[in-house]
């Protein structure tokens, strides 16, 4: 009895550290959503960024805005981002064709009976997938 009291206070505390590690903000996110105002509508603006693709943020490299750079030093480095940025670009262009081409080529070997068979195990993988983000954003 006395564990079975100790496992329910286990669970209840293991609960109340997920609902507030859930609600903290990492330093930086929370300085971006006080200048623009926006606390609540971020999982909304997520949402409209997926379907609407704009210009992306000027963002530092991981682990970077943690080693204390000047003012000078960030507008630097997003200088350098940018004289890159579109090169990458184009060359992520270049590799998606190329993977869209590997697919292709792949594909042509299988059988009749083995494309249907793949048609069909992804159609079911879109809809696993669709279920999970489903169950994840109403639970």
């Amino acid at each position: 009895m006395q564990r079975l009291k100790a496992l329910a206070a286990l669970a209840a505390c293991t609960l109340m550290v997920a609902v507030l590690c859930q609600n903290i903000q990492h330093p930086i996110q929370a300085q971006e959503s006080a200048k623009s105002g926006n606390k609540s509508g971020q999982k909304a603006s997520a949402e409209k960024s997926k379907t609407a693709r704009k210009k992306p943020r000027r963002r530092l490299p991981m682990y970077y805005g943690q080693i204390g750079l000047s003012r000078d030093q960030r507008e630097k480095i997003y200088e350098i981002q940018a004289k890159y940025g579109s090169q990458i670009e184009e060359l992520m262009k270049q590799l998606a064709a190329l993977r869209q081409k590997q697919k292709e080529e792949i594909e042509a070997v299988l059988t009749d009976e083995q494309k249907e068979r793949l048609t069909k195990l992804q159609e079911e993988g879109r809809k696993r997938r669709a279920a999970r983000r489903k169950k994840k954003s109403s639970g």
